[in-house]
């Protein structure tokens, strides 16, 4: 990291729970590290947990998720969820819904149950049928829609850094270090794709699925 401009910005990928400690977190606090974390959750119920052979609770999950949330303010948390898992009740969804509400992800990757081989349940017996698998899918993908808007919502009149990506319609588009899609409402006239910009988040368009940008004066 010490090696690195202060110009560049860093986006992890995908972090299991159980990998994220003082060290990463530490790592996390450089201002080059963007806040946008994605947790491969699986499901908010600790009984679906153990049988999928994941070493946390839903109660130590939640911890983790705090410790981002202190080290960035108001990451952008997207989360992954299978619907369906071997066994799972209604009350198993119940508690994975719950979790999804109170922890406010701010989008959900949603994946209905298929038997994978060398997994935990390829060979479970206690399937669910499909047609509640896929129900659930379609309610959390709905919920993650709401979650998502809440989001962006939140963001109106924060500050923000954006990295150019596309010019169209005169207008440049991009994508905040939280990772929402902005479109720039005036940019200066040496905007290149690839540039850094520091500005304000303005409305969200709600049709386009991504927010109003406005430059710092500084930048124009």
């Amino acid at each position: 990291m010490a090696k690195l401009s202060d110009s560049v910005r860093i986006r992890l990928s995908s972090m299991e729970p159980d990998h994220i400690d003082d060290r990463l977190l530490d790592v996390l606090t450089d201002k080059r590290m963007q806040p946008h974390f994605h947790i491969p959750v699986q499901t908010g119920s600790d009984r679906l947990l153990k049988k999928v052979d994941r070493h946390y609770t839903v109660s130590e999950l939640s911890a983790i998720l705090d410790r981002l949330r202190r080290v960035k303010n108001d990451p952008f948390l997207a989360a992954d969820i299978i619907t369906g898992l071997p066994s799972e009740r209604d009350e198993d969804f119940a508690e994975t819904r719950r979790f999804i509400i109170d922890q406010q992800f701010s989008f959900l990757h949603v994946f209905p149950f298929s038997p994978r081989p060398d997994t935990p349940l390829y060979k479970a017996r206690d399937r669910v049928a499909e047609s509640v698998r896929d129900e659930r899918a379609l309610e959390l993908r709905n919920l993650s829609e709401q979650l998502h808007h809440a989001y962006r919502l939140r963001q109106v009149g924060g500050g923000a850094e954006v990295i150019l990506q596309n010019r169209k319609g005169g207008h440049w588009y991009g994508l905040s270090g939280n990772y929402l899609d902005v479109k720039v409402l005036s940019s200066p006239a040496f905007a290149r794709e690839g540039m850094l910009i520091k500005g304000t988040f303005g409305q969200v368009l709600g049709r386009e699925k991504r927010m109003e940008f406005i430059p710092d004066a500084a930048t124009l």
